[in-house]
């Protein structure tokens, strides 16, 4: 499957916590197009997804806690 045939995924993780999760999100980019969002407080998520081009598209994983 090339990389625009791809479900796009959105990690969205609290910086202070993403050596936890690096290996976990590494596991998906051989079957999705990934993409992670780094934040520092919630009002940045916010800004984050308001942003976004098409937010009905990808599919968003938050991950906030161990």
């Amino acid at each position: 499957m090339s990389e625009s045939q791809k479900h796009k995924i959105i990690f969205i993780c609290d910086r202070k916590i993403i050596s936890f999760f690096e290996d976990y999100i590494n596991t998906f980019h051989n079957i999705f197009d990934v993409e992670i969002y780094l934040f520092l407080d919630k009002d940045s998520i916010k800004s984050y997804l308001d942003n976004y081009p098409n937010p009905h598209i990808p599919i968003f994983i938050f991950m906030q806690f161990i």
